[in-house]
C-alpha cells in the first residue's frame, strides 16, 4: 500500500468536516464530461447534473479512447467514468486524460472497493473514488471537492485504504509485498482450489481472480501455478 494514498485516506476522513462552498475558487458553471460503458448510467448522470444550476455536461463518451477525445477537444473541468470502461480500460484513460491535461480532475465510479483495485484507481491519479451505491449528492459533493483540491472517497473506501495500511504495515516480512487480497488467492492457490471456486469464495469475477495471479506471480517472481503451489506451502500460506 502507498504511503501517499493512505495520507490522502486520512486528509479526505478530516476534509469531512469541512464546508465545501461552491462559489469558493470555483468556475462559474461547471462543465463535465461523462464517460460510461452503459447509456443508461450516461443518461441517469446526465439528468442528474442537467438539474444542477452550476453543473452542466458538456460531453458523453461510452470508451476510454472517446473520454480521451472529449477531454482534449472540449477541455472540462471534471471527467467521472465507470471503472469497468474499455479501448483502453479506466486506468490507462485516467493516466492519458492526466498526461494531456493535468488540470482536469477525475471521478471514478465504481462497484469495486477492495483494496487493490481503490489503489490501482488513486495511483492513477484520480482526486475522487465512489461506489456506485452512493446517493447523486455524495457525487456532487465530490465534484466540488476535487475542484477546490481535495480528494474524495467515499467513506466505506477510505476505510479499506487505512486498513489496507495497518495490514500492510504488522504483516509479516513473507508476504513480499502482497495485498490481504493477494495474500487470500494464493492461499487457495496453494490448496489446490481452481479459479473458478476461488472467485466463488472470494465473491469475485474470474478475470478480477486471473489479474490477481498474474500480479502475484510478477511479486514474488514464480511464473508457474507449480511454484505458486510451492512457495505457499513453504511459507506457510495454508497448512497442506
Amino acid at each position: 500500500m502507498d504511503s501517499n494514498i493512505v495520507n490522502r485516506g486520512f486528509d479526505v476522513l478530516q476534509s469531512k468536516t469541512m464546508t465545501i462552498s461552491p462559489k469558493e475558487g470555483l468556475p462559474r458553471r461547471i462543465r463535465i464530461v461523462v464517460a460510461d460503458d452503459h447509456a443508461m448510467i450516461r443518461e441517469g448522470l446526465r439528468n442528474l447534473f442537467g438539474v444542477q444550476p452550476e453543473m452542466k455536461v458538456i460531453g458523453e463518451a461510452s470508451t476510454g479512447r472517446e473520454a480521451i477525445q472529449m477531454a482534449l477537444d472540449l477541455e472540462p473541468d471534471v471527467v467521472v467514468l465507470g471503472v469497468s470502461l474499455k479501448c483502453p480500460g479506466s486506468i490507462d484513460t485516467i493516466h492519458e486524460i492526466l498526461a494531456r491535461c493535468e488540470r482536469i480532475k477525475v471521478i471514478v465510479i465504481s462497484m469495486q472497493t477492495d483494496e487493490e483495485p481503490v489503489e490501482n484507481i488513486l495511483k492513477a491519479g484520480a482526486s475522487g473514488y465512489l461506489a456506485k451505491d452512493s446517493s447523486f449528492e455524495e457525487l456532487t459533493t465530490a465534484v466540488l471537492a476535487v475542484l477546490q483540491g481535495q480528494s474524495y472517497l467515499t467513506p466505506g473506501i477510505t476505510k479499506t485504504v487505512i486498513q489496507g495500511y495497518l495490514n500492510l504495515s504488522t504483516a509479516p516480512a513473507k508476504h513480499g509485498g502482497l495485498s490481504k487480497r493477494q495474500c487470500e488467492v494464493l492461499k487457495l492457490i496453494g490448496e489446490g482450489t481452481g479459479t473458478r471456486e476461488i472467485a466463488e469464495r472470494l465473491n469475485l469475477s474470474i478475470n478480477t481472480v486471473e489479474t490477481y495471479r498474474r500480479r502475484i506471480m510478477e511479486k514474488l517472481g514464480i511464473f508457474s501455478m507449480a511454484g505458486l503451489i510451492k512457495y505457499a506451502i513453504r511459507e506457510k500460506y495454508t497448512s497442506l
